[in-house]
């Protein structure tokens, strides 16, 4: 029986656009980032960013080193941001429906400019809430220093909450952070944004909602 859910923030619970962000990097002059930010290894300052090993200044310096001459941290934080597109429409009431079924917990790879810009558009879009709040916690890759698919921010979320791995559900739009929460015993479900699925259908269709 399934007693934990824990969802990914960015695709699942917000609205993403890459198209958005890819769009306004070139029309900084910055091509090729896709590149960078997704070729696995140490020195990916993505992947470092969103482990807390660098802070925003320092992501911010390196950045600005692939960016022409005139590009302004300002211009590339605005273009970085613009990844995040709102919240999906049933996020709010489907949060407050499975508090009432799960013990309910958020799991996101996210930065510090990111972490930063969520929490204040959430909090202009929907004053009346505190989105934490849904969550008996919150996990960042930021904070914890671990990011998905390594087996160590799953199994830390376990050991901390004593969670049953077999009795837990994890939900990722990036189906490589579905698999890697199945290495350590939970149930990682893909939802497939590309197929037009959303949340609240994935999970009735695996029986988790009526």
């Amino acid at each position: 029986m399934i007693q934990n859910l824990i969802l990914d923030l960015g695709g699942v619970l917000l609205k993403t656009n890459y198209e958005a962000v890819g769009n306004n990097f070139r029309a900084l002059g910055m091509d090729g980032l896709k590149d960078v930010f997704f070729e696995p290894g140490p020195n990916n300052i993505l992947y470092r960013f969103e482990k807390g090993q660098i802070d925003g200044p320092t992501f911010a310096q390196e950045m600005l080193s692939m960016a022409p001459n005139g590009v302004s941290e300002h211009q590339i934080r605005q273009a970085w941001d613009s990844i995040l597109d709102g919240i999906w429409p049933d996020t709010l009431p489907l949060l407050h429906a499975l508090k009432q079924r799960y013990r309910l917990f958020l799991w996101s790879n996210i930065n510090d400019w990111h972490y930063q810009t969520y929490r204040r558009m959430v909090q202009q879009l929907h004053p009346e809430i505190d989105f934490e709040s849904l969550f008996l916690k919150a996990y960042y890759s930021h904070l914890i220093g671990h990011r998905k698919p390594d087996p160590e921010g799953y199994q830390l979320i376990l050991d901390e909450q004593q969670l049953n791995p077999n009795a837990t559900v994890f939900v990722d739009d990036l189906p490589e952070n579905a698999k890697g929460a199945s290495a350590v015993g939970i149930k990682g479900l893909h939802l497939d944004l590309t197929k037009g699925y959303t949340l609240k259908e994935l999970l009735l269709q695996e029986g988790l909602l009526d």
